[in-house]
């Protein structure tokens, strides 16, 4: 009779798990840090004011990072959701060094069209964002937020902060910014 509990708990701790209820893992976003592209602070309140937290899920669909931000007082004040690139985090094929062993790693996560990179320094509950143009080239990541709107024309960018921007605008804004670099 215990054995029969067992297996329906840990089934239910499975289950619930891979529906997006708990997550894999949780982390903060590093004071020293930027913002990840998808978080807009409210008018008012300075990055030190600000908390962000990025909690990871597996599910049998594919992996996916959920990003709140919250004020000096614990309230939500954004959610967002994307999917993660592959089924595991990226590692450098030349890390740098003085890391242990697997890291820093990397997750290339999508939202609403827009691709940023998360960097795990070290097994620590802190996460960062990086810009750094070697990492997201190894990566296959286009160049940062700010690389991209300096080289969009203006009526893209405008229409890229509203989420309106086509995809077609996007890549010909992407494929004049590479024409540019050669």
């Amino acid at each position: 009779m215990t054995y029969r509990i067992w297996i329906v708990t840990a089934a239910a701790l499975v289950l619930t798990g891979s529906c997006g209820i708990i997550p894999e893992a949780s982390f903060e976003l590093a004071p020293s840090s930027r913002l990840p592209r998808w978080i807009q602070l409210p008018a008012g309140l300075r990055r030190d004011q600000a908390t962000v937290t990025l909690d990871y899920y597996v599910s049998p669909l594919g992996r996916t990072a959920k990003f709140s931000l919250f004020d000096s007082h614990r309230r939500r004040l954004q959610k967002v959701t994307g999917s993660q690139r592959g089924d595991h985090p990226l590692t450098l094929k030349k890390p740098p060094l003085g890391f242990a062993p697997g890291y820093p790693s990397y997750e290339v996560i999508s939202i609403d069209g827009l691709t940023d990179v998360v960097e795990h320094r070290a097994m620590e509950p802190t996460f960062y964002m990086t810009d750094d143009a070697a990492v997201r080239e190894e990566l296959g990541v286009p160049a940062n937020n700010a690389f991209e709107r300096s080289v969009m024309p203006r009526r893209v960018r405008a229409a890229s902060a509203m989420g309106n921007c086509a995809p077609a605008a996007r890549c010909q804004a992407h494929r004049a910014a590479a024409q540019r670099e050669r």
